[in-house]
Parts: C-alpha cells; structure tokens; sequence
C-alpha cells in the first residue's frame, strides 16, 4: 500500500529489478523460475488494466488507500455478500 501514485509506481520498480535478477540467477542454476507479476494500480489506472487485472490477477499489486477500498467494495457488490432483506 502506497500513500501516493508516484510513490506506488517506485515501489513497483523497486520490486521488479530484484525480482528480475532473482529469476536470472535460477535460471542459470538451472531453477523452474516462475513469473511473477507486479502491478501498480492507483486511480490513474485504465479500464483496460484493470480489466486484464481481473483476468489474469498480478502476484504483487501496489496500490493507494482510494483504490484499495474501490477493489474491496467491488468485490463484495460483484459477488452480492451485502446484507439482503429477511
């Protein structure tokens, strides 16, 4: 979680290059090296990345606090666990 965009997406190169060279040095050893996704999603994201993020969710995500709730929120009317009338 990052307090800022410009914030979120340091961080999501910061993570990328180690992992980068993480996944080089297995190879070389001869390592099954999976790959892993990092993503930065901040209220700048387009619909299309978000999209392709619900398809195919990244193993990182970086986000703000704003886009963290929009996620959580969508999610729960997405799959219809609000309260329901008796």
């Amino acid at each position: 979680m990052s307090p800022l965009k410009a914030l979120a997406a340091d961080i999501r190169e910061n993570l990328e290059r180690p992992l980068a060279e993480i996944a080089q040095v297995g190879r070389e050893l001869g390592l099954a090296v999976p790959d892993l996704r990092v993503v930065a999603r901040t209220g700048d994201t387009s619909r299309g990345l978000r999209a392709a993020m619900l398809r195919q969710p990244p193993h990182l995500l970086i986000t703000t606090p704003e886009s963290l709730y929009l996620l959580v929120t969508a999610a729960r009317a997405a799959s219809g666990s609000g309260r329901s009338a008796r």
